[in-house]
């Protein structure tokens, strides 16, 4: 793998950059299945940790956090005030947050006009925090000279990432919110429990309902109502009108 400059510092300012969509990210590569042995059929591979499960979270205010010196970064940081939320899992239906629909005001409106690519300050940040041990077979790999890169699926919009206080990467993907990687964990991982931080941005719930049966009767058709909205959203959801009214 070609050598690459490694950033050991956040920047708020990526937020607001066009130009910056990832920092230390890995490139892309295949996704195959890797062992430290020779495994049976079908057999998970032990060189593959999750870290799904329980995690300790809040959400704030956008405007009240520096990502450049954020508190809650530092691997000292007493984060048991916190909540706890299944990972995956989503804010809104862990009660942290409220539901968005299209007829509820977000809530900058009437007071932020913000426009590409700056974000609103009245947004919210969520402060993500795990404790984990690195497993033994990852660790063996490390030690022999392999590298660790850590995965994240689904961050709605962007994602920090600090181990053990120490920053590791930056991603973003607004059409499609895929894999976002952070590379260069090998140099900050440590044996023991060590503290994860994970800041989230978002300002979208980047998803579209519509309602089958009201495109029907506008005379409208489905596959181009849904092509409308390619490249503003992640997804488009297809409903249906449970009751009928005279």
């Amino acid at each position: 793998m070609t050598d690459v400059t490694h950033v050991d510092r956040a920047s708020q300012a990526w937020l607001t950059a066009p130009t910056v969509f990832e920092v230390n990210r890995t490139p892309a590569h295949s996704s195959h299945k890797w062992y430290a042995r020779d495994p049976q059929s079908g057999q998970w591979s032990d060189l593959k940790q999750s870290l799904d499960g329980e995690w300790r979270v809040e959400v704030v205010q956008a405007a009240d956090i520096n990502l450049e010196e954020e508190p809650a970064t530092a691997e000292s940081f007493d984060d048991s005030s916190f909540e706890r939320i299944q990972v995956p899992g989503h804010l809104q239906t862990a009660g942290l947050m409220n539901h968005k629909y299209v007829n509820v005001q977000y809530p900058w409106d009437g007071h932020e006009n913000p426009l590409e690519p700056n974000i609103p300050e009245n947004n919210h940040v969520a402060l993500y925090r795990r404790k984990f041990t690195v497993s033994a077979p990852v660790a063996n790999a490390k030690q022999a000279g392999g590298s660790v890169s850590i995965v994240f699926h689904g961050m709605a919009t962007a994602i920090y990432v600090w181990v053990n206080g120490a920053f590791v990467g930056y991603g973003v993907d607004y059409t499609k919110l895929g894999t976002i990687t952070a590379d260069m964990v090998v140099q900050v991982l440590v044996d023991g429990k060590d503290p994860a931080t994970l800041p989230v941005t978002t300002f979208d719930n980047g998803i579209a309902m519509i309602n089958t049966e009201s495109c029907a009767a506008l005379g409208y058709d489905l596959a181009a109502v849904k092509q409308a909205f390619d490249g503003k959203c992640s997804s488009v959801l297809e409903t249906t009108t449970q009751q009928n009214f005279d």
